[in-house]
């Protein structure tokens, strides 16, 4: 969560990669609610009155919020309070637990902070969901089962537009979509006209989806320098899943 930058005085490195919402014309606390109610998850660090709101806000709708007590302020007073409820809604163990509760940040070298870094991602990688959008023709059963399969054994929630219940026009469900899922994979064996257009939405997107060729692949030009998978189920199920962990890696996940 960051200023405006014309506001922002410490003139904070700002992210240009992953899920990005700019919001404009709300109250401060507002702007709070909806950054909450859009994270996968929330890390507290250090903080005062402002990092306490969120931390409530989250709990009210059931946000998985961490706040990492060896950075001090409203974090740690956080933590000390509901210490046994943050350490049973991501996992932590006995030892990591104590461990956090005596770090000295400027005491640490560079290693141990990757370690700490990365305990800190290892518990938020267990309550964190990953989506994955499927664009395939409506009613097309034979690939879906594929890919439903190699998505979920990948930790991820697969989304098919003709299945799961989506309310208002069906091109703004597209655009809402593409924008908020985690992967994006497209079935571009029969290059099926709504398939295709959804494809041309991601790529315009600046999303970089899947494709997926059962057979020899024939393709158009312009698709032809992006990643495509071809042949067997059994190939087709493998680089879903290569796919999906390269994904899930590239995210705030991955391993320093």
């Amino acid at each position: 969560m960051l200023p405006e930058p014309s506001r922002d005085k410490h003139r904070n490195e700002r992210i240009r990669e992953g899920k990005i919402e700019l919001l404009a014309g709300l109250s401060a606390r507002s702007r709070r609610l909806r950054l909450v109610e859009l994270a996968d998850a929330i890390v507290a660090i250090d903080g005062s009155v402002n990092t306490s709101l969120v931390l409530e806000m989250a709990f009210a709708v059931g946000r998985p919020a961490l706040p990492l007590p060896f950075t001090g302020g409203m974090a740690k007073s956080s933590w000390d309070e509901n210490e046994s409820a943050y350490v049973n809604r991501f996992g932590i163990d006995e030892q990591t637990a104590a461990a956090w509760n005596q770090l000295d940040l400027d005491r640490l070298e560079d290693q141990e902070r990757r370690n700490t870094i990365n305990a800190v991602l290892s518990a938020l990688s267990t309550v964190v969901s990953r989506s994955c959008l499927v664009l395939l023709p409506f009613q097309d059963d034979y690939l879906w089962s594929v890919i439903k399969s190699a998505a979920e054994i990948s930790g991820f929630h697969p989304i098919r537009l003709d299945e799961d219940l989506f309310v208002g026009d069906v091109r703004t469900t597209v655009m809402r979509q593409l924008h908020a899922a985690d992967a994006v994979i497209a079935d571009i064996t029969s290059q099926n006209p709504n398939v295709m257009y959804e494809l041309g939405l991601a790529h315009a997107g600046g999303r970089s989806p899947l494709l997926l060729y059962r057979g020899i692949p024939s393709l158009p030009f312009y698709l032809r320098p992006y990643r495509v998978a071809s042949g067997t189920d059994e190939q087709l199920a493998t680089a879903t899943t290569t796919y999906l962990q390269d994904v899930k890696g590239y995210k705030f996940l991955k391993v320093l």
